[in-house]
């Protein structure tokens, strides 16, 4: 068997791994670490492939920027990844946060000035809340 038919069952037996673990992060994480020495340098169709099976188009997107002859590191792309979702989750809480005391403060009569310097919200974020009470 020569080399690039070695290196193909390789890859497919790697991304049958990552499939496996698909809708458990924790799992997925583990096998990425016991495997780090695959995953640290995975090649470009590689990489576009397990990122299609992850359903990450963002990761993708990242790859085309970057070209197609250099080695991926999954584990690293997938902290990142991790750590994107962490910090959009951060973000649409502290949104919801606002628009709940906003509410609140429609809701008591506030006027919307007064609104607007408590939260810090613009006329459209405010608008959208009091839409909601409608």
């Amino acid at each position: 068997m020569d080399e690039a038919m070695r290196r193909y069952q390789s890859d497919l037996q790697q991304i049958f791994g990552v499939l496996k673990y698909r809708g458990n992060k924790t799992g997925l994480q583990n096998y990425m670490q016991e495997n780090r020495d695959y995953f640290t340098q995975v090649n470009a169709s590689t990489y576009q492939a397990l990122c299609a099976f992850l359903h990450s188009e963002k990761m993708l997107k990242e790859i085309k920027e970057s070209g197609k002859d250099v080695k991926i590191d999954m584990c690293q792309a997938l902290e990142e990844l991790y750590q994107d979702g962490v910090k959009e989750g951060r973000e649409e809480g502290r949104e919801e946060g606002i628009a709940a005391v906003i509410l609140n403060m429609l809701k008591n009569g506030m006027p919307v000035p007064d609104i607007k310097k408590y939260t810090g919200a613009d006329d459209c974020v405010i608008a959208q809340v009091q839409k909601s009470l409608k």
